[in-house]
């Protein structure tokens, strides 16, 4: 019986919630594995590449599935660093950014130190030696600062919701905030992230409005 790759994915997820491993999601999912070959392909590369996307969501404290994974690479590592996946055997280049595994299907995005976060957009990819890092076992991930900051320099939708969710569970620090708009330069994305901002502290709002009041009167 064939088993439909999106509800693999989806079993895979939820063992992720359940049992997750060193990188957010459980050692038997594909993704784990994923990055585990790009560690040994790219050894000995002059700047470690730094997983970001919705592992780096999960890291810092939004528990949610992901289908992929998302490498921000040093610009003068660019070259080096598709020559290594590619000869490793086990990575298929789709796109020059967008790559997938073969062993498992699990797609790899890639991102370059200063290309644009966007096309519609005036923001870049910050070096992946600068950014904040949670330290693993095989490659680095961003720390939350700097991942907030990636989310508000790609300003799709699905990164409005990583935003608000992670801040919220980070207690709206208005440090975290101000943090994140020192590290843009697009005055739009700085009135963006305020737009977030505000959305976050709307619904943590009706969230404690919403909570029961038993025991309290």
């Amino acid at each position: 019986m064939r088993i439909d790759r999106e509800l693999l994915n989806a079993m895979e997820g939820l063992l992720s919630l359940l049992n997750p491993g060193e990188y957010g999601v459980a050692d038997t999912d594909p993704k784990a594995q994923v990055i585990r070959d790009l560690a040994e392909a790219v050894r000995g590369l002059g700047t470690p590449p730094v997983v970001i996307g919705g592992i780096a969501v999960i890291l810092n404290g939004y528990a949610r599935q992901t289908a992929d994974v998302d490498l921000l690479v040093a610009r003068d590592d660019a070259v080096p660093f598709l020559r290594a996946i590619e000869a490793s055997g086990k990575f298929r280049r789709l796109k020059l950014d967008r790559w997938r595994h073969v062993d498992t299907g699990i797609g790899l995005d890639i991102c370059v130190e200063g290309e644009l976060t966007d096309p519609g957009r005036s923001e870049r990819f910050p070096s992946p030696r600068t950014v904040d890092k949670i330290h693993r076992s095989v490659l680095a991930v961003v720390g939350l600062l700097d991942l907030l900051t990636l989310k508000a320099k790609s300003g799709r939708a699905k990164d409005e919701a990583d935003f608000v969710c992670l801040v919220k569970e980070h207690g709206l620090s208005e440090s975290l905030l101000a943090g994140v708009v020192d590290r843009l330069s697009d005055q739009r994305v700085k009135e963006e992230v305020s737009r977030w901002w505000k959305r976050a502290s709307a619904e943590v709002e009706r969230e404690r409005d919403m909570r029961p009041t038993w025991g309290n009167e």
